[in-house]
Formats: C-alpha cells, sequence, structure tokens
C-alpha cells in the first residue's frame, strides 16, 4: 500500500486552527510502505506550551493504525524550536 501525504489540522479547545501535523511517504518501494516522515507546524504563538509534544506522543501512540511501523523526523539546525517535542526521544 501506497501512502499518500496525510494532513491533520490541529485546534485549540475552542476549535481555532493553531498548527498541522503530516505524514509523508518515505520513499517509492513497497519495502517502506509503514515508513513515513512526520511533519508538525504550530502557529508560532502556541510553541513552547508542550503542544508540539503532546502532538508527537499522539502520532506515536497512533501511528499503527495507519500500517505505520516507523516514524522519521527530519529536524534542520536553522529551525531551533523544531528539536524540543523530538529531545525525549534522542538517546
Amino acid at each position: 500500500m501506497q501512502y499518500n501525504n496525510r494532513l491533520w489540522v490541529v485546534e485549540d479547545l475552542v476549535g481555532q486552527i493553531v498548527g498541522w501535523v503530516s505524514f509523508q511517504s518515505f520513499y517509492g518501494r513497497p519495502a517502506y510502505d509503514a515508513t513515513v516522515e512526520i511533519g508538525i507546524y504550530l502557529n508560532p504563538e502556541q510553541r513552547g506550551k508542550g503542544l508540539g509534544k503532546v502532538i508527537l506522543q499522539y502520532c506515536i501512540e497512533n501511528a499503527t493504525k495507519f500500517n505505520i511501523k516507523t516514524l522519521l523526523g527530519f529536524i534542520f539546525a536553522h529551525n531551533e524550536p523544531q528539536p524540543k517535542p523530538f529531545q525525549a526521544l534522542w538517546f
């Protein structure tokens, strides 16, 4: 099964969109069907509140519902806020 982009919006408690999450196919070969790249974006005013960590944890816990076994995240050095939700996963 080939995965296309999967995009979800993130809403706050009053229903306003504050960001998005995506699962995107990592590679076009069948051996990588269960591997996706995760992308998380939050509006700047929502950053630093722990929401990224909650979103990432939710994605990890629910990935198998989409037949996903491996999540990849590419973190670029120039995007300082980006690594924070992922730091708990580093070893």
